[in-house]
């Protein structure tokens, strides 16, 4: 138990933001405007993060607290049985197990509607970002734009071709908008 909340509390986010990190910082090395398309992809996430963390904490709460007094109900039922035969209960119990059947019901849809919501957004944010970088790389590489850091490639040994550079970026834009992805369903 204390080990999985260290690891959901520290150990992932401190790893997907380091990757996401390392990310940006390659992306930077080919294009400034394109590091920053994918800086600005948290700007949204983290606002919905901040905004959505309680309501879903809540809601999956208040699912799990029905759910919880639904098998309550059904093992209390189960034990009682006998009794409930011998006064003739069975209508009301039934009436009482459909009532906290359809409370538990209704509190896990509206937890899933609001996590439904989360991830659409998020996906909605990311793909826009991931969007817009991959134009502003075509365009670049339409105009036959150079790398930022091309004396670094130089130095090293690399020379860039256009298409390169665009399937490269495509490469780590995408496991960058997947840290961040990562980082607010974890």
């Amino acid at each position: 138990m204390v080990t999985q909340l260290i690891v959901v509390l520290f150990l992932t986010p401190l790893y997907a933001g380091a990757r996401f990190l390392l990310s940006l910082a390659i992306v930077a090395v080919f294009d400034l405007r394109l590091a920053l398309v994918l800086a600005l992809t948290w700007l949204p996430c983290l606002w919905l993060g901040q905004r959505m963390s309680r309501p879903l904490r809540v809601g999956f709460r208040r699912s799990r607290e029905a759910s919880s007094a639904l098998t309550s109900r059904i093992q209390e039922t189960i034990a009682g049985m006998k009794v409930i035969k011998a006064y003739g209960a069975e209508s009301r119990e039934q009436v009482r197990f459909e009532r906290e059947s359809r409370s538990a019901f209704a509190a896990a849809y509206d937890a899933r509607s609001r996590f439904a919501f989360f991830n659409v957004f998020t996906f909605l944010a990311i793909g826009v970002a991931m969007l817009t970088g991959q134009g502003v790389a075509t365009l670049a590489t339409h105009a036959g734009a150079g790398l930022f850091a091309g004396q670094i490639f130089a130095t090293m040994g690399f020379s860039a071709w256009n298409l390169g550079l665009y399937n490269v970026f495509k490469e780590r834009f995408g496991d960058g908008s997947a840290a961040v992805r990562q980082l607010f369903h974890a």
